[in-house]
């Protein structure tokens, strides 16, 4: 395969995009690879979730339902897809910064090559992830309490109805309100924490320090631009999966309906994944650039190989 060089000056944010959609076209074999074997895991638990919850019961119980068992396994598998996703996200994002990685140096890669160089660094690359999981955890596990304390109270009791709407008023009015800027502050912070440890050979901490490092003074750009990605990627997949739902409870059980819809936006990630990560990697060398004068370097290298070759 035919490795794509990177162009190496500042890029905007849709420049950015472009430049990804351009790798992926040339890398679109691999890249789909790479994201496959870590998104189809992460699809066969939301499968899971659809079969423990059917779509007639996913929503809350009505009144006087009490809590079930079927929900408490559904919240349980909502916190571990989550933490997968996280996990999954972190894996396939740092083969694909490989990839770019290889492209700058002008060099073509494979798939396995790409997953030997991550294994190397995974426990690193998992060590970071982790901890966005566990933020991850924090915020569905504030939503999942709401609704296990609505099933744990039948709603017709005064004093259910109260206990009820205080959790909601204490959850979405005080405890969201500062978690969310917090996780926000450390996510966008964090956000390259993976193309630094895999691309820089570091640890699960100085990865997070260097990314912390390389944000700084591009909060807010990083945070637009992560901000389209989730864009980029929920809005077509809840646009897929809620047309696929709707088709298919035409002529199927509900429950094989909701089972077609997530394999609809399971397929819909798994095809626009790979850009996000190459939007991302792309972004770890733009602050490079803008930063540490990355393509001064390059060129730099390349001049010594050219003099070298010469004297030769």
């Amino acid at each position: 395969m035919t490795a794509a060089t990177p162009v190496l000056h500042p890029l905007s944010a849709g420049e950015l995009l472009d430049h990804a959609i351009y790798l992926y076209r040339k890398n679109f074999v691999t890249a789909l690879g790479i994201v496959a074997l870590t998104n189809l895991p992460v699809l066969v638990l939301q499968l899971g979730q659809s079969l423990v919850m059917p779509a007639a019961t996913v929503r809350l119980a009505p009144a006087g339902a009490g809590f079930t068992s079927s929900y408490l396994i559904y919240s349980l598998l909502t916190i571990l897809v989550a933490a997968v996703s996280v996990v999954a996200t972190g894996l396939h994002a740092a083969a694909l910064a490989v990839l770019v990685g290889e492209s700058y140096a002008g060099r073509s890669t494979t798939i396995a090559l790409v997953y030997r160089r991550v294994l190397a660094r995974g426990l690193s690359v998992l060590g970071a992830q982790l901890i966005f999981a566990l933020g991850t955890v924090v915020l569905y596990g504030s939503l999942i309490l709401v609704g296990a304390v609505s099933l744990l109270h039948n709603s017709d009791s005064r004093t259910g109805t109260t206990l009820v709407g205080l959790v909601t008023l204490l959850i979405c009015c005080i405890i969201l309100p500062l978690i969310l800027p917090f996780y926000l502050l450390l996510y966008t912070r964090w956000f390259l924490s993976v193309q630094c440890i895999i691309l820089e050979n570091r640890g699960a901490l100085s990865g997070l320090k260097r990314s912390w490092s390389l944000v700084g003074g591009h909060f807010w750009r990083v945070l637009s631009i992560w901000f389209a990605l989730v864009l980029f990627v929920s809005l077509p997949e809840i646009g897929l999966v809620l047309l696929a739902r709707y088709l298919a409870g035409l002529v199927l059980p509900s429950t094989v309906a909701l089972i077609a819809s997530q394999v609809a936006g399971g397929i819909m990630v798994l095809f626009i994944s790979p850009i996000v990560s190459l939007v991302t990697a792309l972004l770890y060398y733009d602050l490079r650039i803008r930063k540490e004068g990355y393509d001064l370097e390059v060129r730099a290298e390349a001049l010594q190989l050219t003099n070298i070759t010469s004297s030769a």
